[in-house]
């Protein structure tokens, strides 16, 4: 049986200067420290969230701007102290971390060995590359800066010749057309299809009659002039597919439809593709 390390470590690079700063906690309380925070304020604070650690202090090293640069604004949003980490060199190798260096020489924070590098093949990470970057040019803005925090995430946890073929990768997207506008937060209508939730939006179909559905979300494509929601219709008692940038005013509501989601888009999926509707571009009479 394994027995979990009682110090974890995680190097997230900031600054142009890919200055490593390091996030360690304990595993057993899950309150750890950031050493060193030169810069990119979002970027450590989204570490600090996916690992779920509470932060209750952050440590310097020495006082080049590139280590300790924000230190100060870091710790006053976050309502921690910062100070320097000469007297917890000690009791941090006596949690196991293997820290080389010694006071006057600065120290270096050796990364967890525990925890397993990311696993991929060149093709494969360029296949991750396109494809983050074509949700960045196809999809609504939250996904769409989602993909790029992705893209940074994967970069600073990559082994260094990988992080810089992420960096330098040779593969991109572009679309000329961008997709229709959706008229509603689409950040929203993925919620609630996750959490299989009823919603109620106004909603006009190609000619402009406009009409007020409830529907059950049940999976969104996004196509190559637009983005569509394919639900089940409580007005038309069946399977529709809506045009995000014709839906307006959404509503969540507390009607639950747990768990058919699943069963219900496969369903769907299977009736749409019998009506021809798996083409380009979906119907719009008279939804």
């Amino acid at each position: 049986m394994t027995t979990q390390a009682p110090l974890r470590a995680a190097i997230i690079p900031v600054t142009p200067f890919q200055q490593n700063c390091s996030l360690i906690w304990c595993t057993k309380t899950m309150k750890g420290a950031l050493v060193d925070p030169g810069g990119e304020l979002d970027k450590l604070k989204d570490a600090v969230g996916r690992a779920g650690v509470s932060l209750e202090k952050i440590l310097i090293t020495h006082g080049h701007a590139d280590h300790c640069g924000q230190a100060g604004m870091l710790a006053q949003e976050l309502g921690v102290s910062a100070r320097t980490v000469h007297r917890d060199i000690d009791a941090l190798r006596g949690l196991g971390a293997v820290i080389d260096g010694a006071a006057g020489f600065g120290f270096t924070l050796i990364e967890d060995a525990t925890l397993p590098p990311l696993g991929f093949k060149d093709d494969e990470l360029e296949a991750l590359v396109l494809g983050l970057r074509e949700v960045q040019q196809i999809a609504d803005p939250d996904l769409a800066k989602a993909a790029g925090a992705a893209l940074r995430k994967l970069q600073a946890r990559l082994p260094e010749r990988q992080s810089n073929r992420l960096k330098h990768a040779i593969l991109s997207a572009r679309k000329f057309r961008s997709p229709e506008i959706p008229g509603i937060k689409v950040a929203d209508l993925r919620r609630a299809t996750w959490e299989e939730r009823t919603i109620a939006f106004d909603y006009a179909d190609a000619q402009g009659a406009q009409t007020h559905r409830r529907v059950d979300p049940l999976g969104i494509t996004y196509m190559d002039s637009s983005t569509v929601l394919i639900a089940f219709c409580h007005l038309r008692q069946g399977f529709r597919v809506f045009r995000l940038d014709r839906m307006q005013a959404l509503e969540l509501t507390e009607d639950s439809f747990r768990p058919r989601r699943v069963p219900m888009l496969r369903d769907a999926i299977e009736g749409l593709r019998a009506d021809n509707y798996a083409r380009a571009e979906p119907r719009t009479s008279p939804d």
